[in-house]
């Protein structure tokens, strides 16, 4: 495995698992990855929600040079399932740096499913979604999403357009507040995660 890729999927939360790196709290950002997001509903509770995570051209470049096997910028299901393997799953250390909150308690993810990646001019695109235990019910608990690695070596945000998604509820019954999380700061407490803030009816 190259050098480049062995720092870089150390940094993403020990991606690789045969790789350890230590990432010092003092290192500023090092990766970025773009991130969207769907609120999954059905009968107007949320299922699950399902994420896109655009990352950026240099961390991408080690990832294709590590499982582009063939060399021709499309990701087969075996290459995707290498990927998936070794430079996804073990971010489930980090709880995939996605803090999902139900009236402020956080949800463990123990499972993902339906993930994909693929090449999309310079950049690597996971999709990825995480299923909850059961459906929850926007209009009777509070929900809340964030995405941050805590380190701040792996600077992560929403997308300007369209950050957002409510699959299922395009009635008018539920938005979002997407702003920053004044009250959870990270990196000594001068970085500020975004969050989502999921309003349905009144709680």
């Amino acid at each position: 495995m190259p050098a480049r890729l062995r720092i870089l999927s150390a940094a993403v939360a020990a991606l690789v698992a045969a790789t350890c790196v230590t990432t010092q709290v003092s290192a500023h950002p090092h990766i970025w990855i773009d991130v969207d997001a769907a609120f999954n509903f059905e009968a107007k509770k949320i299922k699950s929600i399902s994420f896109r995570w655009a990352l950026d051209d240099f961390f991408s470049a080690g990832v294709i040079g590590a499982h582009d096997k063939d060399r021709n910028r499309k990701l087969d299901k075996e290459e995707q399932k290498d990927i998936k393997a070794n430079a996804f799953e073990g971010a489930k250390a980090s709880n995939f740096f996605t803090d999902i909150r139900f009236n402020n308690d956080r949800f463990k993810i123990e499972t993902t499913t339906d993930f994909s990646a693929e090449i999309k001019k310079s950049q690597v695109i996971y999709r990825f979604t995480v299923p909850f235990d059961a459906p929850v019910d926007p209009s009777e608990q509070a929900v809340s999403l964030s995405i941050y690695d805590k380190t701040f070596f792996v600077d992560i945000t929403f997308v300007k357009d369209d950050p957002i998604r409510l699959v299922g509820s395009e009635d008018g019954s539920c938005h979002f507040i997407l702003d920053e999380d004044r009250d959870n700061p990270i990196y000594y407490g001068v970085v500020f995660p975004q969050r989502v803030d999921l309003l349905c009816g009144t709680k």
